[in-house]
């Protein structure tokens, strides 16, 4: 995985201003289409395939130099929660995305076996305002056949089919959201699936979610349970609950799993 970040959308001017300003003094190494870019579209100029403009684009500050302190926090918060959750990645100045409603974290996924075209997939996160409201989230596109041959060539096993959550993990405090994280992580590589609120709400809120999620069961985490080192384990059909270890937890939705209680 490589990722960038487009900062906030205030930022946009200042990266747009500072990329121009280094750029102009090499205007004259740069290809016809990068030297109508700078005015047009400057970002589109970091991600030229031309052998030359890629050697000026290497010379540049990356785009963190142009940025909001605020910005640079955000990509660290990322690149560490990354980290966190044992996903590998590469931070990349020349990756972008031109489209001005993307906020934030951009990136790519690769893969070997797809040769000079190796992009897998891409996305970003979006801010924008649409009727009066600003409206934020994540997109992302890839490629079915490039999937297949990523597929094929790691011999993958036959992927089940997405089906109705598991489990639906509910956080209390930042702290309690950071560990749940860690914890969906490992229950997906189990083969376990599960939702997990994202958006810090409540806790109640995120009860809701799971009600309709249709899970069949919900793991509730906060300060108090960390304090003990286990998690409550509520039955989402009966409404009953306990408190159990982690590994009590995981084995207990293994055979639900398993013997398929849960049905979507």
């Amino acid at each position: 995985m490589e990722i960038n970040t487009r900062g906030l959308p205030e930022d946009r001017k200042a990266v747009s201003d500072g990329l121009k300003g280094a750029l102009m003094p090499h205007v004259k190494e740069l290809c016809e289409d990068c030297q109508r870019r700078i005015e047009q579209n400057v970002l589109r100029v970091l991600d030229c395939k031309n052998e030359a403009c890629g050697k000026v684009v290497d010379a540049l500050p990356p785009m963190t130099a142009f940025i909001s302190e605020a910005s640079r926090r955000y990509l660290d918060e990322v690149l560490r929660l990354l980290k966190l959750l044992n996903i590998p990645c590469r931070l990349n100045p020349r990756l972008v995305r031109g489209l001005d409603y993307y906020a934030h974290t951009v990136w790519e996924n690769r893969h070997p076996a797809l040769g000079a075209q190796d992009a897998l997939s891409g996305g970003g996160r979006y801010q924008i305002e649409m009727g009066g409201r600003k409206i934020e989230g994540v997109g992302f596109a890839m490629g079915l056949e490039r999937v297949i041959t990523a597929v094929q060539h790691d011999q993958a096993g036959a992927y089940d089919k997405l089906v109705t959550p598991l489990v639906w993990i509910v956080s209390q405090g930042q702290k309690a959201l950071e560990e749940n994280l860690v914890l969906a992580q490992t229950l997906r590589l189990q083969g376990i699936q599960c939702g997990i609120d994202l958006q810090g709400r409540s806790v109640k809120a995120q009860m809701r979610a799971a009600n309709k999620s249709g899970a069949g069961y919900s793991i509730i985490r906060g300060e108090m349970e960390m304090e003990k080192g286990q998690l409550v384990l509520k039955n989402m059909k009966d409404g009953s609950q306990e408190e159990l270890e982690m590994p009590a937890v995981i084995e207990r939705l293994l055979l639900a799993s398993r013997a398929e209680v849960v049905k979507p």
